[in-house]
């Protein structure tokens, strides 16, 4: 697990149920919760993103603001610089062909290098001091955009004021990018040059570099890179390409090879020491689950757990650790209709709810507030009861998306531990 900033919001009443998306939080007041790899991974290069803006050490507040402008930008938000939304809407990270994917993020990483070494190539054959690129958050989040639109439509995105480089179908994209183009140049010509140009005019200090497969127009896949100088604003939060390999690297550990797998019922050992556990500061939650109706059912008192067990409900241990009191109360209702229970700390949805028939069943348990694990919250829309999972587990939240089709919702509450 990893400390992250993660912002949320109070859910608002629009039907019965209907909450904004994760990424959408990041608008709103923020607090701090954990989150385990896998579902960073499923974010992309948002998650890096977001990571360099809030985790990782050692950066300048510049290249924070940075990177929370390249979280803007790969997320579709208004961001400065924008020429127009050519690009909007574009990105889709979970689709692994999409050039925010995780895994095409890595290998546009790893050949950032590359271009340094045709510029070394340029001053030793042109007796030129080129210096070397860095390479900035924003402009990698740029390429990332306009190589989404290019690869739908074959052309740039101009969304940004920046120069940009594309390529298709070339193992090196610099075989053509600079050992054609350069031939062309060197022949006097300035017409189909601007790509060598773009790698060799001084004043071009920083760059970002795109790799994605996602394309409607026969090409398997492309290659977007990006330019600026010192001056523009995406240079404000630039490092070397040492640098910014390695942060990568350090994030891409953390958040490949995990399990999309359901891991059925929670039972991790909490993250609390024994004498935490002991204090009186904390509850355990307990899980239960009906194998007739499909329900999820979540109670701090053992003697209601028992209750239901003796009527045949499957014990699933501990779902996580509560603060035994807080400022966030979790109100628990239930529907007499369907015969389930829903959990939410908003007081609008609970009255709303109640004013629909629901009964009121008072607090459930309450939320830790400043820092804690994230309670994910799906969403069955074809379930009768049972319709709502909660669970601090993010393979258990990826797998019942991905796998069996719930709807992802909002991060319900915080947990202690578990």
């Amino acid at each position: 697990m990893k400390k992250i900033k993660w912002h949320r919001a109070g859910a608002l009443l629009c039907a019965l149920f209907l909450f904004a998306s994760p990424l959408s939080l990041l608008a709103k007041d923020t607090v701090y919760v954990q989150t385990s790899g896998s579902y960073q991974a499923r974010e992309g290069s948002a998650g890096f993103f977001r990571y360099l803006a809030y985790e990782a050490a050692g950066l300048s507040a510049e290249q924070q603001a940075d990177a929370r402008l390249a979280y803007r930008i790969v997320t579709g938000q208004p961001s400065k610089g924008l020429r127009n939304n050519s690009g909007k809407g574009l990105t889709n990270p979970a689709d692994g062909s999409d050039a925010t994917s995780i895994k095409n993020m890595k290998k546009a990483v790893d050949e950032l290098p590359r271009v340094n070494q045709y510029r070394q190539i340029e001053n030793q054959t042109q007796q030129t001091a080129l210096a070397d690129f860095n390479v900035s958050p924003s402009l990698m989040a740029v390429a990332q955009v306009q190589l989404n639109y290019a690869n739908r439509n074959n052309y740039h995105a101009k969304s940004y004021q920046v120069a940009e480089n594309l390529a298709w179908d070339l193992d090196n994209p610099y075989s053509s990018w600079y050992d054609e183009e350069k031939a062309r140049y060197m022949t006097g010509r300035r017409d189909g040059t601007q790509q060598y140009r773009n790698i060799v005019t001084p004043t071009n200090t920083v760059t970002g570099l795109a790799y994605g497969t996602t394309n409607a127009n026969g090409h398997k896949f492309g290659y977007s890179q990006t330019f600026c100088s010192q001056r523009n604003l995406y240079a404000a939060g630039a490092m070397s390409i040492g640098q910014f390999q390695n942060l990568f690297d350090t994030y891409y550990k953390k958040v490949r090879g995990q399990s999309y797998q359901p891991t059925g019922s929670n039972k991790k050992p909490s993250n609390l020491s024994s004498s935490a556990l002991n204090s009186g500061k904390y509850v355990q939650m307990l899980r239960l689950y009906n194998p007739n109706s499909g329900e999820h059912f979540y109670t701090a008192d053992p003697s209601e757990r028992d209750g239901l067990v003796a009527l045949g409900w499957n014990d699933e241990g501990i779902g996580w650790i509560a603060p035994k009191e807080s400022g966030t109360p979790v109100y628990r209702i239930y529907n007499p209709n369907a015969g389930d229970h829903h959990y939410t700390t908003n007081a609008d949805e609970k009255n709303a709810l109640v004013s629909l028939g629901w009964r009121d069943e008072g607090i459930g348990w309450y939320s830790a507030e400043k820092e804690g694990f994230a309670v994910f919250r799906q969403y069955n829309p074809n379930a009768k009861a049972g319709s709502h999972n909660y669970t601090p587990d993010v393979d258990e939240a990826i797998a019942l998306v991905t796998v069996y089709h719930w709807q992802e919702e909002d991060v319900a509450w915080l947990a202690s531990g578990y």
